[in-house]
């Protein structure tokens, strides 16, 4: 949680200056896992992300922080490394309001940095003694182009909920993420 401790106030103390003239609406949104119900490869906790959003006219710019780790890995695959991904993205798109602004369309794409720690098919030599195979890990670092499409039901002004999914088109691993997610702040007129 610590790292989310210095976004939220950031956010909260620049309310004022969010709230002029060119920004219509504005969201911090926390993002929820769906890997239970999809492909169950990556997943740090419930929670892996935050966006902070901001909305003008038709438009919606989006800076996020996403993470996630396999799960179960050490239990049922001990010899192998756990995978770990980080991402920082920014995103431009546009958005559209239906149904007298209860429901919302966004597309976005943008460009970020992805990081993290992949498992090779190189096995550790320090474990050839022991009939064991243990695979290595290695860490990379790369640009990556992500793209999310999602859906949000606001049934108040200050409260939205949806799913999100996101592809980050990378040289290192691309992944596809279907997110919940929740977003507080100024989201209708």
């Amino acid at each position: 949680m610590g790292k989310w401790t210095l976004i939220l106030p950031f956010f909260l103390f620049n309310i004022s200056v969010i709230q002029s003239q060119i920004i219509d609406k504005y969201s911090i949104s926390g993002k929820g896992t769906m890997d239970i119900f999809t492909d169950t490869y990556f997943s740090d906790s419930f929670f892996e992300g935050i966006d902070l959003n901001i909305f003008s006219r038709s438009y919606v710019y989006t800076i996020g922080y996403y993470d996630g780790e396999e799960y179960f890995n050490d239990f049922l695959f001990p010899n192998f490394p756990e995978e770990k991904f980080y991402q920082f993205n920014l995103l431009f798109g546009k958005y559209i309001d239906l149904q007298q602004q209860t429901f919302r369309i966004r597309y976005q794409a943008g460009i970020g940095r992805f990081w993290g720690t992949l498992r090779t098919d190189e096995l550790d030599p320090e474990f050839g003694d022991f009939n064991v195979n243990k695979y290595l890990s290695e860490e990379f670092s790369t640009i990556g182009f992500p793209v999310k499409i999602g859906g949000r039901y606001i049934p108040f002004n200050f409260l939205s909920m949806g799913v999100d999914i996101q592809a980050n088109l990378n040289s290192e691993r691309v992944i596809i993420r279907p997110m919940l997610c929740l977003d507080i702040g100024k989201l209708k007129d």
